[in-house]
């Protein structure tokens, strides 16, 4: 008996941007800019230089991200995500890299 290969829909940029108002510590201002900020913009946007995320944030969102998909990110990817360049997009596509 052969058995299904279930792979998981693709994760969004809303479902994204749910995680990290929910793991990111911002306060009630940032968290209303981030969810008002224009898609294409949200996803060039770096998470040190123009989201103000430090290394333990995104230590902290990488981990909750990892859970909450049942993924781990390999090391070099880590290091594409977290560094200064990082975007959104770097991580978006990341997640569904491994979950689809």
């Amino acid at each position: 008996m052969f058995s299904k290969i279930q792979r998981m829909e693709k994760v969004t940029l809303q479902q994204l941007k749910s995680l990290m108002s929910e793991y990111l510590p911002s306060t009630n201002e940032e968290i209303i800019r981030l969810n008002n900020m224009p898609d294409e913009e949200l996803l060039d946007a770096s998470f040190r230089n123009d989201l103000a995320v430090d290394s333990l944030d995104m230590i902290v969102l990488t981990m909750n991200v990892e859970q909450k998909f049942n993924i781990a990110f390999s090391e070099d990817a880590v290091s594409r995500i977290e560094n200064n360049g990082g975007t959104v997009r770097t991580l978006l596509e990341e997640i569904n890299r491994l979950v689809y």
